[in-house]
């Protein structure tokens, strides 16, 4: 990958004044913490500078203050979260009285995404955007931020933005079914690649850790600490180990992923950095936003050419055409209030809308420009793909080709849910070749049709040429194929022959 320290030098933060926001905007991995804390800190002291580092995620901060708090007499850390709690125990509207020279404000896009659950996170922006600081956006996803630029007292100007080659995907999957994930979970587990496997809800992060822990595989568990109820399932060790960097003797750095496959939450979708010398899987069974995607997905960093795959679910036009309506519905109040309320009842609001009450008791409606800006954004990209394509999985591949150009993507079919080089192995076992019985022919059918290969006509019993196009597309050990035999009543019968493949014959030999 190519690194910030590479680009920016004494010169450029020279330039860097209270007269513009500086965004930059650089891909995960890519050093935009190294040259600040490493470059920047150091040179602001020298100007006698102070500066605030604020962070989202715990874990993050942790790490940074332990590394660099005691370096630098300059700096100080702070999460966005604590900055909130400061706000509100002084209540609203009054000043905090924090001033530094420099604020940098990591993870940037946090203001906006963070918003669908935490509805503080206009607190903590409102103060910012009042700050008299240099202040100085990080982000790998600003579409975010720049969805509430408008709001900035000052004009944003951008010292660099994503490239979006400078990643280590290898490519991404796309497919709209439950089972094809599963299986390619197995299938890439099988070929040594470590598995990370994101999802919404706490239960099936536990059922997935279970599943592929009784399958002999080392599974572990971590989820967000917003489900303090479900605190047991996170395995703490784990998610100790991830929170740190680890070098050898010679500096560099070593794996911190001691696992085969993670389950999770968005507990983790920053603030850690995920090493190994495997390759990895990312999985999305749970229908998420491209944000979401280029955050989690980025966990896993580059080392010593590692690369990763997406493995991304595409949801439904009828789960999709409903979140529409939602977001619509909601932004409806924006042009008619009293339309909305008869349709509603007056005593709701939608969910970006507030009471604010003053020093005399008196309470006005106020919108909640964060959350105001998530919904748009998720709105934007729903109803692009939704109107604009055929089918949804074209319109994640319109949008994935743009967020990662060069890298190709695959779509999966119903088949895929099945390992076929796995339902042959018993019928061949270690021979070259095996002519198949009638019994066996009718058993080998029932097997592949309880996969249910074809969504349309799900009960129909799959025939021969169904089965050996499968096998044809994804068997890496057999082929399918027939013969002409006279049976015993001397009758000329087509028979079913599985055959070993020749490079497979050659490394049994």
């Amino acid at each position: 990958m190519k690194f910030l320290s590479e680009e920016f030098n004494e010169e450029n933060f020279k330039q860097w004044n209270k007269q513009y926001n500086w965004g930059i905007f650089s891909e995960c991995g890519s050093g935009k913490t190294t040259i600040l804390l490493d470059h920047y800190v150091p040179y602001a002291e020298r100007e006698g500078k102070t500066v605030l580092y604020l962070y989202n995620r715990k874990s993050l901060g942790e790490q940074l203050k332990n590394k660099y708090e005691r370096k630098y007499k300059n700096l100080k850390f702070m999460s966005y979260q604590s900055l909130n709690d400061m706000i509100i125990s002084k209540s609203i509207n009054q000043y905090i009285p924090i001033e530094y020279d420099v604020l940098i404000l990591d993870e940037s896009h946090f203001f906006v995404m963070d918003s669908v659950f935490s509805f503080e996170t206009m607190y903590s922006w409102n103060y910012i955007n009042e700050c008299d600081s240099i202040k100085i956006f990080l982000t790998a996803t600003p579409e975010p931020l720049k969805a509430i630029q408008y709001l900035m007292t000052r004009p944003l100007k951008v010292l660099r933005d994503i490239d979006p080659l400078n990643n280590n995907i290898e490519k991404i999957l796309l497919t709209t079914d439950d089972d094809v994930i599963k299986q390619q979970e197995k299938e890439y587990l099988k070929a040594n690649y470590n598995v990370i496997e994101w999802q919404n809800d706490v239960e099936k992060v536990k059922q997935s850790k279970e599943s592929f822990s009784q399958l002999g595989y080392k599974s572990v568990a971590i989820i967000s600490e917003y489900h303090k109820r479900y605190e047991e399932i996170t395995d703490i060790d784990v998610k100790s180990h991830l929170e740190h960097e680890y070098k050898d003797s010679e500096g560099k750095l070593t794996t911190n992923m001691n696992f085969d496959f993670l389950a999770c939450t968005k507990a983790i979708d920053n603030g850690i950095s995920m090493y190994s010398e495997k390759n990895t899987l990312v999985s999305y069974p749970c229908n998420t936003d491209f944000v979401t995607l280029e955050q989690s997905r980025s966990r896993c960093r580059e080392m010593k050419g590692n690369k990763t795959t997406m493995l991304i679910k595409v949801p439904n036009r009828k789960h999709v055409y409903a979140k529409i309506n939602y977001f619509e519905d909601e932004l409806s109040w924006l042009k008619n209030h009293e339309l909305w309320y008869r349709n509603h009842g007056v005593d709701k609001q939608p969910s970006y809308v507030y009471f604010e009450v003053d020093e005399y008791n008196n309470a006005k409606l106020k919108i909640n420009n964060m959350k105001l800006a998530y919904i748009e954004l998720q709105l934007k990209d729903l109803k692009y793909m939704y109107e604009n394509f055929e089918t949804l999985t074209q319109g994640y591949i319109d949008i994935l080709s743009e967020m990662y150009p060069t890298k190709p993507i695959e779509v999966l079919n119903r088949t895929f849910a099945i390992n076929i080089d796995e339902v042959l192995n018993p019928y061949i076992e270690d021979k070259s070749e095996v002519i198949l019985s009638k019994e066996q022919k009718e058993q080998l059918c029932l097997e592949v049709k309880k996969y249910k290969l074809d969504k349309h006509n799900p009960s129909q019993t799959p025939r021969l040429k169904k089965i050996r196009e499968l096998v044809e597309k994804q068997s890496k050990k057999y082929i399918l194929t027939t013969t002409r035999k006279y049976d015993s009543e001397g009758k000329k019968v087509t028979y079913w022959v599985i055959k070993q493949k020749e490079n497979e014959l050659k490394i049994a030999v």
